[in-house]
């Protein structure tokens, strides 16, 4: 965020929108009328947010901060530009990572062009993952030893067409009976953060493979002297994991 300690560092066209405000705003986009959303009460607002984030993949409080967390960072390849700020755009792509519709889905969602929805969609998620640099860090526990859980997760996505055979064996996960692909995530011990991403790998890869893999998690922990949490799909690296006994 912005060092707000004083006026000239505060950027004049820096739009704050508060969870109630972004709440209201991504509903009217989804089709709800002013009407309906004037019913909403604070008993009710858990409901209202779980509503959004079924569109929007996060809730509210969760949007609003990464939206001025883009027009606020240092970091140029995520930083937006004053004219580049269109919140509903915005929030077309989170729809497209949250449902991820088909072009002509969009189009028939939200009433724009399909190429228009495509150009600004990839123009927000590519500033979004640029983020990762300042986000997905990893962070210091001091003398501690232990410094996170990892596990591998799966991530589907349209399966891509292969010159030879009707299904793509590199992209069809067997274990989950969907195209797709695999990442692997470290969660933070200490504190509620992801402190590791590594991927995509193929859909078939299995953990204890993307563990081991060129530049990752294993060689990163056996450099810092570190070891991580993990299930039974980690077996061979007792010196860096501990699993279940």
């Amino acid at each position: 965020m912005a060092d707000d300690s004083s006026d000239d560092d505060i950027d004049p066209d820096l739009q704050i929108v508060t969870p109630e405000e972004m709440l209201e705003h991504g509903m009217k986009l989804i089709g709800w009328k002013e009407k309906q959303l004037k019913r909403k009460s604070k008993k009710r607002w858990r409901k209202w947010c779980y509503l959004f984030a079924a569109d929007f993949r996060a809730k509210p409080h969760v949007v609003c901060q990464m939206w001025e967390d883009l027009q606020s960072t240092e970091l140029t390849e995520a930083y937006l530009q004053p004219l580049e700020r269109n919140l509903d755009q915005f929030l077309y792509a989170l729809h497209f990572l949250k449902a991820y519709p088909t072009e002509k889905q969009r189009q028939n969602k939200w009433h724009i062009s399909d190429r228009v929805l495509r150009d600004t969609g990839w123009f927000y998620l590519t500033k979004l993952a640029a983020m990762k640099a300042i986000k997905i860090v990893w962070l210091d526990v001091g003398d501690d030893i232990w410094c996170g859980s990892v596990d591998g997760t799966h991530i589907k996505s349209w399966e891509p067409t292969h010159d030879k055979y009707p299904k793509n064996p590199s992209a069809f996960s067997w274990k989950h009976h969907s195209a797709g692909f695999n990442c692997e995530v470290a969660l933070s011990l200490k504190e509620s953060k992801i402190v590791w991403i590594n991927g995509p790998f193929e859909a078939g890869t299995n953990d204890i493979s993307m563990f081991t893999a060129e530049g990752g998690l294993c060689e990163r922990l056996h450099a810092t002297g570190k070891k991580v949490i993990a299930d039974n799909g980690y077996r061979g690296h007792d010196d860096v994991i501990s699993r279940p006994n």
